[in-house]
């Protein structure tokens, strides 16, 4: 059965296994991937939503993150939303210049502009 995202909206795509194998292969011919360089430990230590929900899908160049909320707000196992400045130092770490926000607007970007990274809207009614 074909990956699919878990959004509203009718799948345009449906992506199976082998489109992943595919992907990763592509990535590993343009060194945008180098399977020694991952390092699983810290994958699923950012994966925890306590510890910011975020991966970096290509080291050094783009990060995915869960976007943060402008209050903190008790979720669910005693997991909290996130804040802007939460991911601050996490980012700036990790070089990160820029945000680009997908979804709809849930904080106020001057937090990260103040922080010293360039905020971005481009809006995906689906969030996809």
């Amino acid at each position: 059965q074909p990956y699919r995202d878990a959004t509203w909206v009718k799948s345009t795509f449906d992506l199976h296994l082998m489109d992943c194998w595919a992907g990763i292969r592509r990535a590993m011919q343009c060194n945008l991937y180098e399977a020694g360089q991952f390092d699983k430990n810290e994958y699923f230590y950012y994966d925890d939503p306590n510890n910011g929900d975020l991966h970096e899908v290509m080291r050094g160049k783009f990060i995915a993150f869960k976007g943060p909320r402008s209050k903190r707000i008790e979720l669910v196992n005693g997991s909290f939303t996130m804040l802007p400045s939460d991911y601050v130092q996490v980012f700036k770490a990790k070089n990160v210049t820029s945000v680009v926000r997908l979804n709809n607007a849930e904080y106020d970007a001057a937090e990260f502009e103040e922080a010293g990274l360039q905020h971005h809207d481009l809006f995906f009614t689906d969030c996809s």
